[in-house]
This record gives C-alpha cells, structure tokens and sequence, in this order.
C-alpha cells in the first residue's frame, strides 16, 4: 500500500462500481457509467458501454470476486481518476478465471453525479512489482 493520500469521495466511487460489476446487473452498471462509456482491454481492445452490458445481461461474463486496492488518484475540476491493482475470479463465455490486473477508472462529474467514462484494464502476468504511485 502507498502512503499516498486517496480523496474520499473516489474511494467511494471505485467501491460503488465494484459491488454493481459484483452485482452481475447491468442496470447496476449502468447506472455509474456515462452513455458513453468504453472499456478498454488487452484483448478485445475499446469495447463500446452497450457492448459490456449486453454481454452482462447475457451472462457472457459474471463477476464472482473482486477486489480493489487503489493506489493513485487524481482529481483536476470535473474529471477525476484511479488506478489500482485488482484482484478478481470472473467466468467468461463459461470459462472461470482468476486474474489480477491493474485497472484505471477515468470518472467525469455530469450535473452533480460522478459516472465513470473510462475504464483500461491492463492484466499482470506474475508477481506484481511494488505498487504505488509514481511521484511528478
């Protein structure tokens, strides 16, 4: 963990969206992400909002666990973002899988309500190396 200091109201945040992706409802999710929203993999690279909640709905994925440790944030006006290393058992397309990887949620205030714009997930291979937020 690094000593570095995490606005509260993103901790509450990244928290919010982990139990929705949790709840497998894509309603849930919806509810925190901009309409336009994209997830950003290694393997299947932008994904468009209505893709990853159709894919939720049909049950292509199903998150079992999930854990988040945030280790950077920042907050500039309206825009705000975390990285953190998370840790999580999902099944894709039927097959269960045990993954960590590190996640950044990129969160752009609309009207008083915070919803996540971007999320880029980049997967760790091994043991990760010490985590903690880069200084500058």
């Amino acid at each position: 963990m690094s000593g570095y200091l995490i606005p509260e109201f993103i901790t509450g945040l990244e928290q919010a969206f982990i139990r929705a992706t949790l709840s497998n409802d894509a309603a849930r999710i919806a509810d925190l992400v901009s309409d336009d929203w994209i997830f950003i993999t290694p393997g299947a690279g932008p994904i468009a909002r209505s893709s990853v909640l159709e894919a939720v709905t049909a049950g292509f994925v199903r998150h079992d666990a999930m854990v988040k440790e945030t280790i950077c944030a920042r907050v500039i006006g309206d825009v705000a973002w975390a990285t953190g290393h998370v840790r999580k058992t999902r099944t894709l397309d039927g097959r269960p899988l045990a993954e960590q990887e590190y996640v950044t949620n990129v969160y752009c205030r609309d009207g008083g309500e915070w919803r996540c714009m971007l999320t880029h997930s980049s997967p760790i291979d091994g043991v990760p190396r010490e985590r903690r937020c880069p200084e500058g």
